[in-house]
């Protein structure tokens, strides 16, 4: 009898221990299926400028936020603004090429748009201390002379996947609407430095990003990524 209740005792601590091992082991597996997973890849960027308290203004919200963007400056802008510049580099925002005088790039020649992106260039390299390879060419206006160009020079040029079209006076919530729409993985929204509906309709877009669980990222970084 004594026999018999130690081994339903050890049948039942066994089958216990049984249920332990699976439950930790399912559990592990899920945490390990849930961190293989890799995150939504965004990247915020911001044409123009940069400039004077606007600026400023925009990087408090992404420092509040805790968000990484890349902003493409306009060399005139910036050569008047230097201070500015250097902000950008001491908040770890990434600072990237929109030109010196904002042309439409299809219409210079060989000389002209490599002047345009090499004076820029120099100038972010001057104040932030980095080389900034990375360009979006104004209105996306380009052609293959302009390819011919950027590809033996290192320059790399960026266009977009998300343009809600911000510099045409819209109100806040149409920003969104249109971010929101059209937003998905490892893609890049083109926003404008300057405009206040576009800083307005930011802290909806970034909640709303990040509830669809998505990470903000830099150009640098977003490349980095879809390369490996």
């Amino acid at each position: 009898m004594r026999k018999h209740f130690f081994l339903i005792r050890y049948q039942i601590l066994t089958s216990i221990l049984f249920l332990i091992l699976v439950v930790g082991f399912q559990t592990i597996s899920e945490e390990s299926v849930r961190i293989a997973i890799p995150p939504n890849r965004i990247a915020l960027t911001f044409d123009d400028g940069p400039y004077p308290a606007s600026t400023e203004k925009l990087l408090q919200l992404l420092k509040q936020e805790n968000i990484k963007a890349t902003f493409f400056i306009v060399g005139e802008m910036a050569e008047k603004y230097p201070y500015l510049l250097k902000l950008l580099a001491s908040e770890g925002q990434e600072v990237a090429n929109h030109t010196f005088s904002h042309p439409n790039l299809t219409k210079l020649t060989r000389n002209q748009i490599i002047e345009e992106l090499e004076k820029t260039r120099l100038l972010i390299k001057k104040y932030t201390e980095k080389d900034a390879y990375f360009f979006r060419p104004p209105g996306g206006n380009y052609n293959l002379e302009l390819k011919n160009i950027y590809s033996p020079t290192g320059y790399r040029m960026i266009l977009w996947t998300v343009f809600p079209q911000d510099h045409l006076n819209l109100s806040p919530d149409e920003i969104y609407q249109r971010v929101i729409e059209k937003v998905h993985p490892n893609g890049i929204i083109l926003l404008h430095s300057g405009r206040e509906n576009t800083f307005l309709s930011l802290p909806k877009i970034i909640h709303s990003l990040r509830q669809k669980n998505y990470t903000f990222v830099t150009i640098s970084e977003l490349v980095s990524s879809t390369a490996n």
